[in-house]
């Protein structure tokens, strides 16, 4: 099983590229999430 990371914004694209990622029995290990200092 391969390991991989998704990145994530939290939106409803993020979600759906998760679950298609496990679907085709991909091992999601790690959530990316980028964030700006203001």
């Amino acid at each position: 099983m391969n390991k991989v990371f998704i990145s994530w914004s939290g939106g409803k694209e993020s979600c759906l590229a998760c679950y298609r990622a496990m679907a085709n029995g991909l091992k999601v290990s790690y959530l990316a999430n980028m964030v700006t200092e203001d």
